[in-house]
């Protein structure tokens, strides 16, 4: 995948290389659903990364662009892709997080707002999905009628462990399994992949103060998500990832992620 932002990664000006790797990121998240995103929305992003408009009105374009490209010949995945990216925005940048399922359901929301008609709700029905990267093989997801009580218990089992003094390797192990866990509960219909990876960043920016640096490292393209239940994958992804400490966006004014 070319990275359309590169040349912002070294900016001297205040805000702007922050505002690149978010941007960077809010594709990357996508790309493993093969979802790529328009030239209208890396242009639109451009704009928000050189300071001509706010995150907020970089959402609002792209949304404007669309319902008025509603007659046309517009690929689907295309649309989903950049209004996806323009909504991640608000929740990469924003300084808030909170550790709970509230907050993780919450975030579906966020995201997807405006895309998908069940955004931020857990879903009723069963699910089976064949995944290509286990040879057509379906993965069991949790049921639907435990999905709430299992997000709860998940969490607060979390909660409880320490990470502090941990080995890399430890701290690896128990993460991904974790992670798993979570992502194996499956509690929406659509968009699970995309609300555990921005969730997964965000957890360990905010709660553990590492960075997951995706944007630095896009041959990695977090393949972990269609597989994360195969520990193996998933760890051999953490244990390449790069960790620095939790930037400054440089950006003020815009939308705040609730819980």
């Amino acid at each position: 995948m070319i990275d359309e932002f590169s040349e912002y990664y070294e900016a001297t000006e205040p805000g702007r290389r922050e505002r690149a790797h978010a941007w960077a990121t809010a594709i990357w998240l996508q790309d493993v659903d093969r979802l790529k995103p328009s030239s209208y929305l890396i242009e639109t992003a451009k704009r928000n990364i050189e300071g001509e408009i706010t995150q907020e009105q970089a959402r609002q374009i792209v949304d404007a662009y669309y319902e008025s490209k509603d007659s046309h010949d517009v690929p689907p995945d295309t649309k989903e892709a950049d209004k996806v990216a323009a909504r991640m925005i608000g929740v990469i940048n924003s300084p808030t997080f909170t550790f709970s399922p509230t907050y993780y359901l919450g975030l579906h929301q966020r995201i997807f707002e405006g895309v998908l008609s069940n955004a931020g709700e857990m879903r009723t029905v069963e699910l089976m999905k064949r995944e290509w990267v286990l040879n057509g093989d379906s993965v069991q997801y949790g049921p639907s009628f435990l999905i709430e009580k299992s997000l709860k218990d998940a969490f607060a089992e979390e909660r409880r462990f320490r990470y502090k003094g941990l080995s890399e390797d430890a701290f690896v192990m128990h993460f991904a399994s974790f992670i798993s866990a979570v992502w194996q509960i499956h509690p929406f219909r659509e968009g699970n992949g995309r609300a555990t990876r921005i969730w997964l960043d965000l957890m360990l920016r905010r709660e553990l103060g590492q960075s997951l640096q995706l944007r630095y490292t896009p041959e990695l393209q977090f393949q972990g998500d269609n597989s994360i239940l195969k520990g193996a994958q998933v760890l051999e992804i953490l244990r390449n990832v790069e960790y620095a400490e939790p930037e400054n966006t440089g950006e003020s004014g815009g939308e705040e992620t609730g819980g």
